[in-house]
């Protein structure tokens, strides 16, 4: 079994661009607009493949819009 590489909501918020508070905001009330975390107790952590899928999707989504 392989590993998933895990990072940090503050990790993340310096990946993405999206503060580490809006992150927060949208894995407790829009957790579908939210990236996709495991909760391992009391920490959230973020699968690196899925955060890059969650980022091409929006990426995807935009270009269509313009």
């Amino acid at each position: 079994m392989t590993a998933a590489k895990l990072i940090s909501v503050d990790e993340v918020a310096e990946v993405s661009g999206i503060s580490k508070s809006h992150l927060i905001r949208l894995r407790n009330y829009q957790p579908d607009r939210s990236p996709p975390f495991l909760r391992l107790g009391r920490r959230c952590l973020y699968p690196v493949a899925a955060l890059d899928a969650w980022i091409a999707e929006r990426v995807a989504a935009t270009r269509g819009a313009l």
